[in-house]
């Protein structure tokens, strides 16, 4: 009989190809409050942590209650801009907000039914009239299904033509790529759009004012929906090149600063996605750029990364759990006892996912593919074990976590010939002295790290990577009274798979560790640690 059998899907957990709403556990965000509070919004975390699940979740809600709320949400992935990073400024920049216009167009027309029948209007028969807003100025008098139809169109062939082989490899043709491409239309459509009007769009997509011109034509919209708000949501910023990052940014900050009504609130808000500053390029006068965009001022800040130390930390991953085994295995009753030998075995493959749901899940399919080949010749029904576990939490943080193309020697210096031995040598005396003491007088284990502000910047890559987490950036219980005090300096985690991997700690010992020792330590204000200080290599 071997082991239980768990569907392919159930391990699945990148939102960018595996989007399941009905999987949605809240980690600690609302969804509804991050939606429909008129906020400008940046939400930071490393890969896993579900940025994307819960962009697109915010999307999901807003339509669904868009009768209520009149919230447009406009998602885009700046993954899908990857191909046009080599264009020249100009012709990335109209890539850029083309792209941004058309999610606006293709998320109202995916979704015109749910538009058309909210309140009175009837927006399949409502017409652009007496528009001042770019874009949509050149087509008054008629159906914005309609206009909204033919500009998705032309901007399809616009991109079509950015990636062709001339442009791409002769930047001189983009001096006069907007009349060049207007004839193409104009030869293709007719004059439906007009080719002086073709330029135009170009020509104002392309321009260093061009954000502004975007936000111009949310205002449009605005008017023409009777949208309480439009709200961008932009993925995946940290993800391409600075050059993209400084542009998104700039659209960002004139959306805070630029987008205000007659009647004191703003027609279009933005929620994004960034990895940690280390692995951002927020524009900053002092770098060079034209403009500042600040973190905490131009935009609120929410955290992704759980910490493990959250006192919901455990209720949220077996929920996660459950409501896939609900989605997927009805049969389980949503129970995690169908799927782990005991509670033990899955607080060890939640905590060591450190907060990351991708993680945990990639932890758990190769549990699963160890169980099942260890199992196959059993007679009685099996499921996945304490020992399966410990063996994928070894392969997932050698193969992934601490991956060798993703680090540098410094990287690898730091973390193995300074920070590993250090907590080894630290742990290894406390279990050692916690032999012949009484519970309440033993050392705790632990893998906390202060550092100075220069030496974190040295270990960038290495939180960036999630191998160390940085504490003052993780989500927090709202009745935590802890404190990362400031003599202590900057407070730091190392990722507790890698602990385990490395064998930082008695590794049959670790879920009581992490339960108790970490915990404990925080909630008393991080009274054990161990100070290090970086020595560059020779």
């Amino acid at each position: 009989m071997s082991i239980v059998r768990v569907k392919t899907e159930f391990f699945n957990n990148d939102a960018q190809t595996n989007f399941n709403s009905e999987t949605h556990a809240n980690p600690g965000l609302d969804i509804e409050e991050l939606a429909f509070t008129s906020r400008n919004i940046l939400l930071e975390g490393i890969r896993g942590t579900g940025k994307t699940h819960i962009l697109k979740m915010i999307r999901e809600r807003s339509i669904e209650t868009f009768e209520k709320n009149r919230v447009l949400p406009v998602y885009l992935s700046l993954a899908k801009l990857s191909e046009y990073e080599l264009l020249e400024d100009k012709l990335f920049r109209v890539h850029l907000y083309t792209n941004i216009v058309q999610a606006a167009m293709n998320s109202i027309l995916d979704n015109f039914p749910t538009i058309e029948s909210a309140g009175d209007l009837k927006p399949l028969n409502l017409k652009v009239i007496d528009s001042d807003a770019p874009i949509l100025e050149m087509f008054q008098e008629r159906p914005i299904f309609e206009v909204l139809s033919e500009l998705q169109e032309l901007f399809n062939m616009l991109n079509r033509e950015l990636l062709s082989a001339e442009v791409r490899s002769v930047s001189d043709n983009s001096k006069d790529f907007g009349a060049e491409f207007a004839a193409k239309w104009l030869k293709f459509k007719g004059n439906t759009i007009k080719k002086e009007q073709v330029e135009q769009i170009i020509n104002s997509l392309s321009h260093m004012n061009a954000s502004r011109y975007i936000v111009n034509f949310f205002n449009g919209l605005h008017k023409i929906l009777d949208l309480s708000y439009s709200l961008l949501l932009i993925d995946e910023i940290s993800g391409v090149a600075e050059k993209a990052q400084v542009e998104v940014f700039r659209l960002l900050r004139l959306v805070r600063a630029s987008t205000e009504t007659k009647e004191g609130t703003n027609f279009l808000y933005f929620i994004g996605s960034v990895y940690p500053p280390e692995k951002t390029n927020y524009p900053s006068k002092v770098r060079g750029h034209e403009f500042d965009f600040i973190q905490g001022e131009d935009c609120s800040m929410e955290y992704l990364e759980m910490d493990v130390l959250h006192d919901e930390y455990e209720s949220f991953f077996k929920f996660i759990t459950e409501r896939r085994l609900l989605a997927l295995h009805p049969e389980s009753n949503g129970s995690i006892n169908w799927l782990f030998e005991d509670e033990k075995t899955f607080l060890l493959a939640a905590f060591t996912a450190n907060g990351l749901p991708r993680r945990y899940f990639e932890i758990l399919n190769n549990a699963y593919s160890i169980a099942s080949k260890r199992h196959s010749s059993e007679q009685d029904l099996k499921r996945i074990d304490f020992s399966s576990v410990s063996s994928a939490i070894q392969n997932i943080a050698d193969s992934q976590t601490l991956s060798e193309n993703q680090l540098t020697d410094n990287d690898l210096h730091y973390l193995e010939k300074i920070i590993i031995p250090r907590l080894t040598a630290r742990n290894t005396g406390a279990e050692t002295r916690n032999e012949s003491r009484e519970d309440d007088k033993r050392l705790p284990v632990h893998l906390f790290l202060s550092v100075s502000r220069a030496d974190r910047k040295k270990l960038g890559n290495l939180i960036y990577r999630g191998i160390i987490h940085n504490l003052s950036r993780t989500r927090k219980s709202k009745s935590s009274t802890n404190e990362l005090t400031e003599h202590k300096g900057i407070m730091l985690m190392l990722d507790l798979s890698v602990g385990f991997y490395y064998r930082v700690f008695n590794i049959q010992k670790s879920v009581e560790y992490f339960q108790n020792d970490l915990r404990e330590n925080s909630k008393k204000g991080y009274l054990y640690y161990s100070t290090i200080t970086l020595i560059d290599p020779e």
